[in-house]
């Protein structure tokens, strides 16, 4: 509100410390930096960060019970649409012992 009223303009290292950006970096940085972030993204499952995305839309404006039975559907839905994709992460975490679930994502590298 204070910001909306005021009409002061916020430079990155201000918006950070507010907690408006998830980080701020010279300018000299930010190509390496958004390459960098666009690396670890396309590492991932893009059905998982897809019904990542969409859930964390929804669920802010939903209730509680209403948001964990959308979750519960969703994640049921993307076990059935991606089954391959969890069958390579389920294959990585026991076979190799490369992959370990909420510490990252699945090498998609190594896909049979």
């Amino acid at each position: 509100m204070y910001h909306a009223m005021m009409g002061e303009n916020v430079d990155g290292k201000k918006a950070a410390e507010w907690g408006l950006v998830n980080e701020a970096v010279p300018a000299d940085q930010l190509k390496a930096r958004v390459t960098a972030i666009c690396e670890v993204l396309l590492g991932k499952n893009p059905t998982a960060l897809r019904a990542t995305k969409w859930a964390i839309r929804r669920v802010g404006e939903m209730t509680f019970d209403n948001s964990m039975d959308y979750l519960v559907r969703t994640q049921e839905a993307a076990n059935f649409f991606d089954g391959e994709g969890r069958k390579e992460a389920t294959r990585q975490f026991i076979d190799d012992k490369t992959f370990k679930p909420g510490l990252g994502a699945y090498d998609l590298n190594k896909a049979r």
